[in-house]
C-alpha cells in the first residue's frame, strides 16, 4: 500500500520563511504613463504611515498618476484645499531632482501623487494678520534681518515650541518658500480669515486696478465672509483703490477765482455796451 509523504512541521516553516525572504527581497516595480505617453517605472520604497490629514500649500498644486515629475497630470489642488495624505511616500528616481512625492486624496475621492515640499502634513495652515518679523531660531535674539512676513499672507505650519512656530511661506514676488520663526499669536487659522486672504491675494494680483477692485467688492459683498479679521484689510485696500480711480478735482485758488469773476463780470459789462451801441445805430 502506497503511503502519503508526511513533511515535518520544521521543514514547513522554513520553506515558508524562504518564500516570504523571496518576496520581500524582490524589487517592485509600478507602472505609469509619462507626459510623452510611454510606460516607465518606479522604484517602489515607499515609507508607509497612517493616513493624516494635510493641507495644499501651493495654488494650482499638481495631482500626478505616478510619483514622478513627468507623470500624467491628473488634476490640481487650491492653495489651502484640504486633502488626506495617505501614508505612502516614494522619490522619484526617473528624473535628476529625485524629489519625493506623496500620496494624496482629494475631496471628491481623486487619489494621486504631489510633491512633498508643497504639502503640509498633519498640520496647520494660517493666514498672517499684520507684518510678521521671521527668526532664524525660537530665540528673540535670533532676528532674520529685513526678513518680513505681509498681512495675509498664506503660511504652512511645519512644528511649534511652546509660543513659537517654525513655518514657510511663498512672499508675494517670490517663486519659492521663505521659511523660519514666528510668534504663534500672529497667525490666525479660522477658515473664514484663510479664505478671505486667499481670495484677497489673488484680487490683488490682477493687473488692472478695475479688475482689483471689482474681486474685492466681491469679496466684501459675501455674506460667509461676514466676521473675518480680514475683511477689514480688504476694506482698507478697496478704499485706498477706489480713491485713487476718482478723477482728480483741481483745487481752486480763491485769488485766482476772484480775478477770473471779475474779468467775467467786466467782459459781459463791455459786451453789453456794445451791443447797446449797436442798436442806437
Amino acid at each position: 500500500m502506497k503511503r502519503n509523504k508526511v513533511f515535518p512541521a520544521w521543514a514547513l516553516s522554513t520553506a515558508m520563511l524562504v518564500l516570504l525572504a523571496a518576496c520581500g527581497g524582490a524589487k517592485e516595480k509600478q507602472d505609469g504613463d509619462a507626459t510623452d505617453g510611454s510606460p516607465i517605472e518606479v522604484s517602489q520604497t515607499p515609507a508607509q504611515q497612517q493616513a493624516v490629514p494635510a493641507i495644499s500649500l501651493w495654488d494650482g498644486l499638481p495631482i500626478r498618476t505616478i510619483p514622478a515629475d513627468n507623470g500624467k497630470y491628473k488634476t490640481s489642488a487650491n492653495l489651502g484645499e484640504k486633502l488626506t495624505y495617505l501614508g505612502v511616500e516614494q522619490q522619484d528616481t526617473v528624473n535628476k531632482r529625485a524629489r519625493m512625492y506623496v500620496s494624496v486624496r482629494l475631496a471628491d475621492g481623486t487619489e494621486g501623487w504631489a510633491l512633498k515640499d508643497l504639502v503640509i502634513i498633519n498640520n496647520q495652515v494660517g493666514v498672517l494678520l499684520a507684518p510678521t518679523t521671521i527668526y532664524k531660531r525660537p530665540d528673540l535674539m535670533a532676528r532674520d534681518e529685513e526678513a518680513i512676513f505681509a498681512p495675509m499672507q498664506v503660511i504652512g505650519v511645519l512644528e511649534q515650541q511652546e509660543d513659537w512656530l517654525k513655518v514657510k511661506g511663498k512672499r508675494p514676488g517670490g517663486t519659492w518658500f521663505t521659511s523660519g520663526w514666528i510668534k504663534a499669536d500672529a497667525l490666525s487659522t479660522d477658515q473664514k480669515d484663510l479664505a478671505v486672504a486667499i481670495f484677497a491675494r489673488k484680487a490683488l494680483d490682477e493687473k488692472e486696478d478695475s479688475k482689483k477692485i471689482s474681486e474685492l467688492q466681491k469679496i466684501m459683498d459675501n455674506a460667509d465672509f461676514a466676521g473675518s479679521r480680514v475683511a477689514t484689510m480688504v476694506a482698507d485696500s478697496l478704499t485706498r483703490l477706489t480713491t485713487a480711480a476718482l478723477p482728480v478735482v483741481k483745487e481752486i485758488d480763491p485769488n485766482e477765482a476772484a480775478t477770473e469773476i471779475g474779468s467775467a463780470v467786466q467782459q459781459g459789462a463791455e459786451n453789453t455796451e456794445e451791443e447797446a451801441a449797436e442798436e442806437q445805430q
